[in-house]
């Protein structure tokens, strides 16, 4: 069964959980798979919030998001 859109956080809600820079004119935009896998890969010890933060930190300098 497909995930419920309504149940995904935000992509501002996830940079603020942690704890990296949003505005309103920023174009935040994680993508679905990333947000959809990245809580199994944290649930199964393969990844933290650390390893997130770095993720985004990277695409966002490379002008991905």
């Amino acid at each position: 069964m497909g995930r419920n859109q309504s149940n995904s956080a935000t992509d501002s809600e996830i940079m603020n959980y942690l704890g990296m820079p949003t505005s309103e004119n920023a174009q935040n935009k994680i993508p679905e798979w990333f947000k959809i896998n990245f809580p199994k890969w944290v649930l199964d010890d393969r990844v933290n919030e650390e390893d997130m933060k770095e993720a985004l930190t990277w695409r966002d300098k490379k002008n991905i998001i």
